[in-house]
């Protein structure tokens, strides 16, 4: 049997993101696990309807573009911020209020993909 192993290590961390759309402008929600490659979103039920029309009956591999700025706090505590641009891979209803976004990585901005890949390397080894 084959062991399953991922591309891209990934965390299970809640780090507060911020969706920029452009008629609506900021929608907050929280990354509850990411990697260099994707992020699962936890919102509630006006959230997913606000960013996802269809909400969770939004087909997978829907072509839906969301820029994604997550926040979190860097190795030496100041607050930092990496801006994303992603693609919708999956929605799911996990109870009557909370909802899960699955997305994809298609492009960072600046060195985005570097100081995600420390930071997500900083949480794997341990730190705090």
């Amino acid at each position: 049997m084959t062991k399953y192993k991922r591309a891209h290590p990934r965390i299970t961390r809640e780090i507060p993101v911020e969706i920029e759309l452009p008629e609506l402008g900021a929608v907050h929600a929280t990354a509850v696990n990411i990697s260099c490659a994707g992020l699962q979103l936890v919102c509630d039920h006006g959230t997913i309807e606000t960013l996802l029309p269809e909400g969770a009956r939004t087909p997978p591999g829907a072509l839906l573009s969301l820029q994604v700025r997550l926040a979190h706090a860097s190795q030496d505590d100041h607050s930092a911020v990496i801006g994303v641009s992603c693609r919708t891979v999956f929605t799911r209803r996990v109870s009557e209020r909370e909802y899960r976004i699955g997305l994809s990585i298609q492009s960072f901005d600046d060195d985005g993909y570097e100081r995600l890949e420390r930071y997500i390397d900083h949480w794997i080894s341990g730190g705090d």
